[in-house]
């Protein structure tokens, strides 16, 4: 079973400083959201797709008819994820897509490194595949708190520094 299943659609990724490091450190974060989120259900995987702004920026018009780039995008494979239902099953479940853009993430770091960064935004799109979202204030800072949880396990730091104006999608 491979929990993370990386597709490198930009090369660019591979030339950034520590990739190979944190790419060795998604399985990790994914069992750390299930850890805490589902008490270690370890059969779920998700697919992490590593492009540019040029892509994000069609996923983005394509799927969510905004014409501009950004971040991270995630796609769930359900609609609402029941891991009661689903836990019986011992084949690995896919828990949906994730995409993110290295040029995005570069124009609204701050304060801490790149795959901090993309960690935070990893970890904030897993919640969004396991049903979480940012709808309103108190569902914001549940999901927040989840984040800082779970990067705190790994001493990944300050998970919401972002450039003013330009947070998580």
């Amino acid at each position: 079973m491979t929990p993370v299943r990386l597709i490198i659609d930009d090369k660019k990724w591979t030339s950034i400083d520590d990739f190979w490091k944190w790419k060795a450190f998604l399985n990790d974060l994914l069992f750390g959201v299930l850890e805490k989120v589902y008490c270690n259900q370890h059969n779920l995987s998700v697919n992490l797709l590593l492009t540019n702004d040029k892509y994000m920026k069609k996923l983005n018009n394509d799927f969510m008819g905004k014409n501009t780039a950004t971040d991270i995008l995630s796609f769930p494979q359900y609609e609402k994820f029941n891991i009661a239902v689903n836990a019986i099953s011992e084949n690995e479940i896919l828990l949906g897509d994730i995409a993110m853009s290295h040029e995005t993430v570069l124009r609204r770091l701050v304060n801490n490194s790149f795959f901090d960064r993309c960690s935070h935004l990893f970890v904030h799109g897993l919640l969004h595949l396991l049903g979480m979202d940012h709808d309103n204030e108190e569902n914001a800072e549940k999901m927040e708190n989840f984040e800082a949880a779970v990067l705190g396990l790994f001493s990944v730091g300050k998970p919401h520094a972002v450039a003013v104006g330009k947070d998580i999608a």
